[in-house]
């Protein structure tokens, strides 16, 4: 979650400009200690914990302008309003998916009440290709933690227009399946091809929004 200076909280009155600290960093840390594939496979929590530890040894959470934050649980009702499930979302979604999606709300609240200038949510299941049906797990995603985050800070702060960069080498379906028709959302997914190249998508769909852009 970043925001460019103070331009949209001062603008838009969720914060005064003289409460935003800038150049300061919100990280939200979340390992999943109870979802794995399994022992063995790189998607367990071992993977975020060493990560954690290399943190702590380069001393960056001893750095001023870094402020570690802790996750939520995130809401049924906000998870509701992204995603529907087969046979429903309680059959899938474990404690440790509405933790991660609440590591994303929590990056996100410390952005927009203007006490941190951005944020990183280091924080596991993932997200991007959990799809608005969920009836399984879609590349380790049962829901899509960034369309939580993004549906929590549209109902609480009013924000609508939203870009997605996806930097992930992997292309993230989900992620498109949830905003194909939003045309107040975009999405831009980089990923590898085949060799040495990077491909950049960029997921607009609606063509009305297109229109008075001249796009189309």
């Amino acid at each position: 979650m970043w925001n460019h200076k103070d331009s949209y909280r001062v603008r838009n009155g969720i914060v005064p400009a003289s409460a935003i600290e800038h150049s300061s960093l919100g990280l939200v840390f979340f390992p999943a200690f109870d979802w794995k594939i399994s022992a063995t496979h790189p998607e367990r929590q071992e993977r975020l914990l060493y990560t954690r530890d290399q943190i702590v040894e380069e001393g960056l959470l001893d750095v001023p302008n870094i402020r570690e934050y802790n996750p939520i649980v995130a809401d049924w009702d906000v998870i509701e309003r992204v995603h529907v499930g087969a046979p429903d979302l309680q059959s899938w979604v474990t404690d440790a998916h509405r933790v991660s999606a609440g590591g994303a709300i929590a990056a996100a609240d410390a952005v927009l009440q203007g006490e941190v200038d951005r944020a990183f949510a280091l924080v596991r299941p993932p997200g991007h290709h959990a799809m608005a049906m969920v009836h399984g797990i879609r590349g380790f995603c049962t829901i899509n933690i960034e369309a939580v985050m993004v549906q929590h800070i549209r109902q609480t702060y009013g924000v609508k227009r939203v870009a997605i960069v996806d930097t992930d080498v992997h292309h993230g379906d989900g992620s498109q399946d949830v905003f194909y028709h939003d045309p107040d959302t975009l999405y831009i997914s980089f990923t590898k091809m085949d060799g040495p190249y990077i491909r950049a998508q960029v997921l607009w769909m609606n063509s009305e929004a297109l229109k008075p852009l001249g796009l189309i």
